[in-house]
């Protein structure tokens, strides 16, 4: 379920009961200790960019940094377990300073009720999404460090 990639939906419980709500998780890496690092989307406009500029892809901010990630509802960003294109709902973004998350497997378990893998990213968004994030000075240098490894990989395997 966790598997780097994937698009998972389920109702997020939260410290605070008031915010408990459906929401999508993007696992980005998992490795031998089974630590995911994954980010929690939101439907909210906070893309960073200037309002009426946003793009699908990476958003930067006046200063050319790397701040978010927008999936447009319009824009195929994966394939569902039956192989069919899947589209987000409604326009869906990634904000590098709030919603970026390590946890081990069973810390997401606890906080994830009924959890399913909506879709499966294609390469080519989770390599820009991953490359996006490396060059983000909101993600921690640790992570850069697992994030340039993560595309070191994909391009020994023909997949950039």
């Amino acid at each position: 379920m966790f598997s780097p990639k994937n698009v998972i939906y389920g109702f997020f419980k939260s410290k605070n009961q008031y915010n408990n709500k459906h929401k999508y998780l993007i696992s980005l890496y998992i490795d031998e200790d089974t630590i995911v690092t994954a980010c929690v989307t939101t439907s909210q406009n906070r893309s960073g960019a200037q309002r009426g500029h946003e793009v699908s892809g990476a958003n930067k901010n006046s200063n050319g940094q790397h701040i978010s990630y927008v999936f447009k509802n319009t824009d195929v960003v994966g394939k569902t377990l039956s192989g069919d294109d899947y589209t987000f709902p409604v326009t869906t973004t990634i904000r590098y300073d709030a919603h970026f998350t390590v946890k081990k497997e069973a810390e997401w378990r606890g906080i994830i009720e009924n959890p399913e893998v909506v879709c499966t990213l294609t390469d080519k968004v989770y390599s820009d999404l991953i490359y996006s994030m490396l060059k983000s000075p909101d993600v921690s240098g640790e992570n850069k460090i697992i994030f340039e490894g993560v595309l070191t990989e994909m391009g020994k395997n023909g997949l950039l």
